[in-house]
């Protein structure tokens, strides 16, 4: 199972899960470059393709708006088709959702208090994928 880890992360790729892991570090402060490095890491590490994205940021202390803008940005959404946050109290929920709000990330966002239930959408993202990549190959 491919992992790394940098400065501010922990990125696993399972290819039986078919989406990818990124783990914030306990009481890490992400900057712009770190954010854009985790990315590239990450894009390598599943060879650039697009997939969905579990972001465990519940270690996750801080950051500012220029990494907040980058993480809803196009270029993100070259390799991620969904994300997934699991965040870990109604405080940083209500920060997501307002940053969902205004962001408006170029993927599907959705934030989630447990594991089981990002897991359970992510799962439905997969099998929706699944059937448009059918659908398009039965089209030519």
């Amino acid at each position: 199972m491919p992992s790394t880890e940098t400065k501010t992360s922990i990125i696993i790729f399972n290819p039986e899960e078919g989406f990818l892991r990124v783990s914030t570090k306990p009481n890490t402060e992400i900057e712009l470059s770190d954010a854009k490095h985790d990315f590239f890491v990450a894009a390598e590490l599943i060879n650039k393709i697009k997939i969905p994205v579990l972001a465990d940021s519940r270690n996750f202390t801080n950051s500012d708006k220029e990494v907040r803008d980058f993480y809803a940005s196009r270029e993100m959404a070259e390799n991620i088709s969904a994300m997934a946050v699991l965040v870990a109290s109604l405080s940083t929920r209500i920060v997501g959702n307002f940053f969902i709000k205004t962001s408006k990330p170029h993927f599907p966002t959705k934030l989630f208090t447990t594991e089981t239930g990002a897991i359970v959408w992510l799962n439905e993202i997969l099998k929706k994928e699944a059937e448009e990549k059918k659908s398009k190959a039965l089209l030519t």
